[in-house]
């Protein structure tokens, strides 16, 4: 089995990439806003569609010169859906092509229009955290009435969860719309000393 040279994928360069993706490059993969609805991701009207793939396509661009691969529901990478929405993996590769994966170095869910209660965005919440890799990312949009009950909401779960291990990172990015404009919030949380603990403000 070839030697791996494990790779370093740090939360704030996740955070920046996810942060650097714009309502254009969004557009380019809505279909609503390619039949001519420019405001489609104006917070108003509810299509989320090219978000999701268009941060897919910026970090497996990004990790990809590191040897990095990613499974995504999206089409990016290896074009499938592995457990989660967005995968980055590492694997022993055969002519241009993942083989085995050594192991799973980032986990992401994507949930947009978060409704409270939404059991499907919990139930996708859980899958997160049971997924074994040392950086996971949740990345979401809710309601402005509903924003501050289901951060409180991801935070309790994060601390009743059993099955952390030791340096495992929790990134949490909200989406938000503020006048004229998506803004976003970045919380990071790390298991330290068998604790979460959430660590300073990303830039």
């Amino acid at each position: 089995m070839r030697a791996f040279e494990l790779s370093q994928i740090d939360a704030q360069t996740v955070s920046n990439l996810i942060a650097s993706v714009t309502e254009a490059q969004a557009a380019q993969f809505c279909r609503t806003c390619s039949g001519g609805n420019p405001r489609c991701h104006d917070g108003y009207n509810g299509h989320y569609d090219g978000w999701s793939p268009a941060i897919g396509r910026d970090l497996t661009t990004h990790f990809a010169t590191q040897g990095i691969t990613s499974f995504s529901k999206w089409g990016t990478s290896s074009g499938n859906e592995f457990l989660l929405d967005f995968v980055l993996f590492e694997a022993e590769m055969d002519n241009g092509n993942p083989r085995n994966i050594v192991r799973t170095i980032l986990g992401m869910e994507v949930e947009w229009d978060v409704q409270v209660p939404d059991a499907g965005s919990e139930r996708d919440f859980n899958k997160l955290l049971c997924f074994n890799a040392p950086l996971k990312v949740f990345v979401y949009t809710c309601a402005a009435r509903n924003r501050f009950s289901f951060e409180i909401s991801i935070e309790q779960r994060l601390r009743q969860f059993d099955g952390h291990k030791e340096g495992d990172e929790y990134l949490i990015i909200e989406f938000y719309w503020r006048k004229t404009s998506w803004l976003r919030k970045k919380r990071l949380f790390r298991i330290q000393n068998e604790r979460l603990c959430e660590l300073p403000k990303l830039k």
